[in-house]
């Protein structure tokens, strides 16, 4: 089945990936040598990032979304977005790739997970949730242990923004008056996945040869370089979060942005990943079509935490760099004037950072 796969140029970039073809042979992959396991993995991931997948029935696809859910919400993810890289694959790290066409998808689990904690964080029940969680057997949140719980505290307040949430969200005693569809990339003229790459360090501290052998971690031990696919920075995605009342669209668009925006979505959004902006059908952040939504301004950072870190840059992508090995997203970059390598400070908010000036 492998050979007869691997002869026409397959574009289901889903089945590619899945079935590694175009590691040919398969014993490259599984040969004893672990410098040809390495160059066999990298010329794959390479030759996969660079085709475009088939797209001839997906454009109907979303047009009949558009149809039966109505105008989605565009985003703009500026950044790599890592999707499902947890999930077991042959070549170590998965990604999230749609069943049907192959392109990138973000489950829609995962949009109301980001939604759900970022309204927590807005009402003031993080915490509250987080506690209520850990003593349910189950370990996951119930609204109803949670609101027994704060009024037991006589906090009628917050027992009432939890209410509220769960008419939103639902919870294990039924399903929530919102519905929160799988996000789906928007095809341009580029292909929509890139390489990564990941340097972990310290490997003896983290899978120690014995128990007893087990030195602490002090940047001595030389990085371990492991590959893998994202979503190439500057994709684009259509969000569709339908509810039962018209009446609650702006307030869970607000909601979704300000999520993506402040937590991301996906894996490591600590290090800037999976943040993303509104986007219009230009692709360019407030371009024509994003309903008036104005780029960020320094105003909107005002209350930022203060910031210094190293300036770095990613494709057309400008990050600081934190000392605590955060890779924050620079909104004003032409207050940088490209000093790649200086130090600057600035204001963060979430995942993104307005830069004040050099440090």
């Amino acid at each position: 089945m492998r050979q007869a796969l691997s002869k026409p140029r397959i574009r289901h970039l889903g089945i590619r990936f899945d079935h590694v073809l175009g590691i040919q042979p398969l014993e490259e992959w599984t040969a004893d040598d672990p410098q040809a396991q390495i160059e066999a993995k990298d010329r794959f991931l390479r030759d996969l990032a660079g085709l475009s997948p088939d797209t001839n029935g997906y454009g109907p696809y979303l047009a009949d979304l558009r149809r039966a859910l109505g105008e989605p919400i565009e985003v703009r993810f500026p950044g790599p977005l890592a999707v499902g890289l947890g999930q077991g694959h042959l070549l170590e790290q998965g990604l999230t790739l749609h069943w049907l066409f192959g392109t990138p998808l973000i489950h829609g689990s995962a949009v109301k997970g980001v939604c759900l904690r970022e309204a927590l964080i807005q009402c003031g029940l993080l915490e509250d949730a987080d506690r209520s969680a850990k003593r349910n057997p189950s370990k996951i949140l119930d609204f109803a242990l949670l609101i027994d719980e704060l009024r037991q505290r006589g906090d009628e307040a917050k027992a009432a923004q939890a209410e509220a949430l769960r008419q939103v969200f639902g919870d294990p005693g039924g399903a929530g008056q919102v519905r929160f569809h799988d996000a789906l990339w928007v095809p341009d003229q580029r292909p929509p996945l890139a390489v990564d790459v990941t340097n972990p360090h310290n490997q003896k501290w983290y899978m120690p040869d014995k128990p007893s052998d087990r030195p602490l971690p002090d940047d001595t031990q030389a990085p371990i370089p492991v590959k893998n696919l994202v979503v190439r920075p500057g994709s684009r995605f259509y969000f569709w979060i339908v509810p039962e009342h018209d009446a609650w669209r702006d307030q869970l668009r607000n909601l979704l942005l300000s999520a993506l925006r402040n937590l991301g979505i996906g894996a490591k959004t600590n290090v800037g990943y999976g943040g993303a902006e509104i986007a219009g059908p230009s692709g360019k952040p407030g371009g024509e079509g994003s309903k008036g939504i104005k780029p960020p301004s320094e105003k909107d950072f005002s209350s930022g935490q203060p910031v210094t870190g190293t300036l770095s840059r990613r494709q057309d992508q400008y990050f600081l760099q934190t000392p605590g090995s955060q890779q924050l997203t620079v909104v004003n970059p032409d207050a940088c004037g490209d000093r790649i390598g200086k130090k600057f400070k600035g204001r963060r908010l979430g995942n993104r950072v307005w830069i004040d000036g050099p440090a």
